[in-house]
């Protein structure tokens, strides 16, 4: 039985897809949930990790599946599967080869998502886990982004690089590693457009013989998961906190744990609502003129080798 092979990228519908369409309820069940992804293949170390371990749980999942009624298609889900967002993608091609040794045959299903958006929804998410720069720290020019991420490569540290966002060299080398017709990559924007014909083709895409439309009815397109914090909020937030929490980026005097975590999280979105709207579209047009001016011309070619490998007119969807 083929699995389908769902890798990212992160801030690309993961949440959504994980909580919506792989859930067991619409003929897509989880063989490896995110949890089993991160905890068997993303996590452990090159002295750690198991190829065992990971066949152990995906075959006792498909054969209690089997048991059932109901045709199925086992799903293999884990955004950073694509690579470690803070990390710019610098595990990526390890994940890769754990993925085809486990699984040499599988439909891999990769969701892309337009750059200067993505930068925008990844900072978000970077200031919530305690990064505390301005979102020029992320977007600055790609001479600068590259030599600091060099620089930072040659300690073992790793940084974000425009190298994450170039889709191209990920989608390639999965189309080496298990064929064109078994990768499958849809824009995000996409989904924003026409959700029902996104979903129609992850379940062509993944063999499900069956009748989707059913499974169609039921979805809930219009739920809103993990969403993108203001920028105000966001600006308040890291500056305070800075000087508060110790974490991976902050000497602060309080050690941030997990309760501190969610706590912390809570009052990025309770800000949010006690900032006015006026003030915050005034800042996110800042912010979208900032990353448009940075990133121009910065992914084009990139998106012009994608656009060709995957048959798709990206320029609709925003893609510069």
């Amino acid at each position: 039985m083929t699995p389908l092979i769902h890798i990212g990228l992160p801030k690309s519908l993961s949440t959504w897809l994980q909580l919506n369409l792989f859930n067991g309820e619409s003929g897509f069940k989880y063989a490896l949930h995110p949890g089993d992804c991160a905890n068997l293949i993303t996590l452990p170390g090159e002295f750690s990790y198991s190829a065992a371990a990971v066949k152990q749980r995906y075959f006792s999942r498909v054969e209690e599946y089997s048991g059932q009624d109901g045709e199925f298609v086992p799903v293999v889900s884990q955004e950073n599967l694509s690579g470690s967002l803070a990390g710019g993608g610098c595990d990526g091609e390890r994940h890769l080869h754990r993925l085809k040794s486990v699984f040499p045959e599988g439909k891999v299903l990769i969701i892309i998502r337009e750059q200067g958006a993505f930068i925008r929804s990844a900072y978000s998410t970077l200031v919530m886990t305690g990064f505390p720069h301005s979102i020029r720290r992320l977007a600055f020019p790609s001479e600068d982004v590259e030599r600091e991420f060099n620089n930072l490569r040659k300690w073992g540290h790793p940084g974000f690089s425009y190298e994450y966002l170039r889709y191209d060299k990920l989608v390639r080398r999965y189309m080496q590693a298990y064929g064109r017709d078994n990768v499958l990559v849809l824009p995000f924007e996409k989904f924003a457009s026409d959700p029902e014909d996104f979903v129609r083709n992850i379940f062509a895409f993944s063999g499900y013989s069956g009748d989707p439309e059913p499974f169609l009815e039921h979805l809930n397109f219009e739920r809103k998961v993990n969403q993108t914090a203001g920028y105000l909020s966001l600006a308040i937030h890291r500056n305070i906190t800075r000087f508060i929490f110790t974490n991976l980026y902050n000497a602060g005097f309080v050690n941030e744990t997990f309760r501190y975590h969610r706590k912390r999280i809570k009052s990025i979105r309770r800000l949010d609502t006690w900032i006015p709207d006026a003030l915050n579209q005034w800042a996110e047009a800042r912010v979208e003129r900032y990353i448009r001016r940075v990133t121009e011309g910065e992914f084009s070619k990139s998106n012009a080798k994608l656009a060709s490998l995957i048959d798709c007119d990206l320029g609709k969807y925003g893609y510069r």
